[in-house]
């Protein structure tokens, strides 16, 4: 921010005053119905505003990489179901032709909305473990002098840490549903739940 920008109507003219005050940028326009701020002055304050942005961009980022993953999950889900309960000659013939294609079509076509609520989850999961990891950062001093804080921090680190591996196995379980049999993320995740819940065992051994 340097100060204050002016723009004339042809949208030439451009003057910078004040290029000392880091307080705040200030858009004025002279122009007649050129800009939708004309008659009005827009501040925005440095410090606020970057960090806004920041965390915009970087949540942004962080659901765009989910969904990418979730993506790419459910479209090789997809492709394999097909393949695997396909029964005719002729339909496996068809599906060996082009079957990643055929299930990205697919993906994007009926299953985005179950993939960007899924991957939504998990990035505020991700949000709010950063946060409990920078409260944690902050009240080192306090937790030095107090054992309870200590303990109290670790046993939320743990306990979230946990939840949210559980929250990243089901909603994984869940894209894999969505792929197979066309439901919405939530029904899927809950049809994921009771699958793993009733082969606990078998789960654990392949996990081992």
């Amino acid at each position: 921010s340097i100060g204050s920008v002016g723009f004339t109507s042809d949208g030439t003219d451009l003057a910078a005053t004040d290029p000392n005050d880091q307080s705040r940028l200030t858009f004025n326009s002279t122009a007649n119905g050129t800009l939708p701020f004309a008659s009005k002055a827009l501040q925005l304050t440095d410090e606020s505003t970057l960090s806004y942005v920041l965390f915009y961009h970087f949540f942004g980022m962080l659901w765009t990489k989910l969904l990418l993953k979730a993506m790419t999950l459910c479209v090789v889900s997809g492709a394999v179901s097909d393949w695997y309960f396909c029964r005719g000659s002729d339909e496996r013939e068809l599906l060996q032709r082009w079957p990643v294609w055929r299930a990205f079509k697919t993906t994007v076509r009926y299953h985005m909305g179950s993939l960007c609520f899924g991957s939504l989850i998990i990035s505020i999961c991700f949000v709010i473990r950063a946060a409990i990891h920078y409260l944690n950062r902050r009240t080192k001093e306090l937790q030095k002098h107090h054992f309870a804080i200590k303990v109290v921090m670790k046993a939320i680190l743990c306990c979230w840490h946990c939840f949210e591996k559980c929250i990243k196995f089901i909603s994984n379980l869940g894209y894999i549903i969505v792929a197979m049999r066309g439901k919405n993320f939530c029904h899927a995740s809950v049809d994921a739940f009771k699958l793993v819940f009733a082969n606990a065992g078998r789960v654990g051994t392949v996990g081992i």
